[in-house]
């Protein structure tokens, strides 16, 4: 071997452990300082923060798959926590007032070469074996949103195998959930735009909650809805389970309500596979599928629950 060669594995060996040991010292000064260089270890998991107090937000696009989706809002500061996601597996993103965040399918994604440059977040991820097995737990995004800075206007889920909670949002925002199988629930969301549900097999579970246009498409729904005001709605799907209970007695609203297979059920009667009905509501509610069974109750509690609505 030519003494130049000799000398090139030197060198390269000696800046691999001046590599090692510099990681070690930094990871050394960042425990000592309280700063937190990997993941922070919890009861339910690893978990990432992303402070967002200092962003202006206007629209939140997450590309998940296979996670628990938690967004609440009403929060004295607003930031993320990702649960069990590990590093370099995830793309965060702010600009524009726009916030995204992308899940990397694959370790070949790791170092996501962009247009604008490569946006690896570091070589100590890689060396830190022992955070990265302890990442297998169930995982979660926890958002809270809160503040002057947040706007929020548009929320765009795409994804598989993801359940949405989404609590106390007073925002007039556009939802839109794209996700294969998965399912939301709503609490004291009252100011919604809309809200698009997309996906093969969805569940729904929304409460005390006001949507004043909703679309839904699906293969397979079991849809739950108490204390709930949609405005015009349209579902089509294939099968379909309801049971909801509206803001407001059934006979104030517009439907029109088609199973080719299956019953209709209004405050305890038997309607047959079609309902239909005109009233002074300028919203309708339209549902198409091939089988299934629909249950309409009138609400049994009013304004203490869900303030009085014009229409």
């Amino acid at each position: 071997m030519k003494p130049t060669s000799v000398i090139s594995m030197v060198v390269a060996v000696l800046l691999i452990v001046a590599g090692f040991v510099t990681c070690l010292i930094a990871e050394n000064m960042a425990e000592a300082d309280g700063e937190l260089l990997f993941a922070e270890n919890r009861a339910d998991g690893l978990v990432n923060t992303i402070d967002l107090s200092d962003i202006s937000v206007s629209k939140l696009e997450l590309n998940i798959t296979d996670a628990q989706i938690h967004i609440y809002g009403g929060s004295e500061s607003s930031y993320m926590e990702l649960v069990n996601f590990r590093e370099n597996y995830y793309s965060f993103n702010a600009s524009n007032r726009v916030v995204s965040l992308d899940e990397v399918p694959d370790v070949m994604s790791m170092l996501k070469f962009w247009e604008n440059g490569m946006s690896f977040k570091g070589i100590r991820y890689l060396l830190d074996f022992q955070k990265e097995e302890e990442a297998v737990g169930v995982k979660a995004i926890n958002i809270y949103l809160g503040g002057e800075n947040i706007d929020l206007k548009i929320l765009e889920i795409t994804g598989n195998a993801c359940d949405v909670v989404m609590e106390n949002l007073p925002y007039s925002a556009d939802y839109t959930i794209s996700v294969k199988e998965g399912s939301l629930s709503t609490s004291n969301c009252r100011n919604a735009s809309s809200l698009t549900l997309k996906g093969t097999d969805l569940r729904t579970d929304l409460r005390e909650s006001r949507f004043n246009n909703c679309t839904i498409h699906c293969s397979k729904l079991d849809f739950t809805g108490n204390q709930l005001y949609l405005g015009t709605t349209t579902v089509d799907c294939e099968v379909v389970y309801m049971d909801f209970v509206p803001t407001q007695s059934v006979g104030s609203q517009n439907y029109d309500l088609a199973l080719e297979i299956g019953s209709i059920i209004v405050n305890g009667s038997n309607l047959g596979n079609s309902f239909v009905q005109n009233a002074s509501s300028t919203n309708r509610f339209e549902l198409t599928a091939t089988s299934g069974e629909i249950t309409l109750n009138d609400p049994t509690v009013q304004s203490n629950v869900w303030p009085p609505v014009s229409n």
